[in-house]
């Protein structure tokens, strides 16, 4: 996938493209016409250039391969990096069920901030009860995963609901290794990159549609 960028106010309303060409910090390029895209107009330039890579992502994630509908409960992990705030977002915004995990008591209020209805602090014993607690004792239907790693298999095996869906973008944390019974039991585990042209498009009406803001550190 080519790199993601956007440009000045010069030519704000084709903020956003694919560019074909090596080297981020030209002054002036040339692209076609058919790879450019403008820029949602409610965001700023430097909130434009979050999206072709973080943002697209994430809304791959949520969408194509989550297939998250409204009511679900929805559990990301990790929370607080550039995909799950974006993540976070878009599920707050169609009316999802959201439910933050990490080993960071601080990152979880400011993911129930931004929306979410709870969350658990993985690094703590008996997190998932905490979890539970939060849902009003409702199992997870879909996770949002971007680090992997030894958790994942408590994860699957103690908060995801039978039939549900294990979504990972990423091993940030390591191997994951995990109990076969865990897919017999009908789980579903689905890989996911940054996403088609067709979804990087879906994502800018999304985005506009609802407003939605990068958070940008």
């Amino acid at each position: 996938m080519s790199n993601g960028l956007a440009i000045g106010d010069a030519m704000k309303d084709l903020a956003v493209f694919y560019d074909d060409f090596n080297g981020v910090f030209k002054q002036l390029l040339s692209v076609d016409l058919d790879g450019t895209y403008r820029a949602p107009p409610h965001l700023k330039d430097i909130e434009a250039t979050a999206l072709p890579l973080t943002d697209q992502t994430a809304y791959r994630t949520v969408f194509t391969k989550g297939q998250i509908v409204k009511g679900q409960n929805v559990l990301i992990t990790g929370i607080g990096g550039g995909v799950t705030l974006f993540v976070l977002q878009y599920a707050v915004a169609v009316g999802f069920n959201v439910y933050a995990a990490f080993s960071d008591d601080s990152k979880i209020e400011r993911a129930i901030q931004l929306g979410a209805k709870g969350g658990a602090n993985y690094r703590k014993e008996n997190w998932e009860e905490q979890l539970l607690k939060a849902s009003n004792g409702q199992q997870i239907d879909v996770i949002i995963d971007g680090a992997s790693g030894p958790g994942a298999d408590t994860i699957l095996s103690k908060a995801l609901v039978l039939g549900g869906i294990f979504v990972t973008y990423g091993q940030t944390a390591g191997d994951c290794k995990f109990n076969i019974m865990h897919i017999l039991h009908n789980i579903e585990v689905r890989g996911s990159t940054m996403g088609s042209r067709v979804e990087f498009e879906k994502m800018l009406e999304f985005v506009e549609k609802y407003q939605i803001r990068p958070i940008v550190s």
